[in-house]
């Protein structure tokens, strides 16, 4: 199963924040990442990039 990587993205590079992403929702701005393992992250940002090959999320902060 490849599940994806979330990252938010700054002037210094990517910065992990959750592996295994297995779903993600919009909540009004702030999105709610959550792995297979029920873990769950909430940013507030958008999504700059999504690479499916590379399994690869990228967010922007607000």
């Amino acid at each position: 199963m490849c599940l994806s990587k979330a990252y938010l993205a700054s002037e210094e590079g990517e910065e992990l924040i959750l592996d295994e992403v297995s779903s993600v929702e919009n909540e009004g701005g702030t999105l709610l990442f959550t792995n297979i393992l029920g873990e769950e992250r909430e940013v507030e940002g958008e999504v700059k990039s999504i690479d499916f090959m590379e399994n690869k999320i990228v967010l922007e902060p607000r």
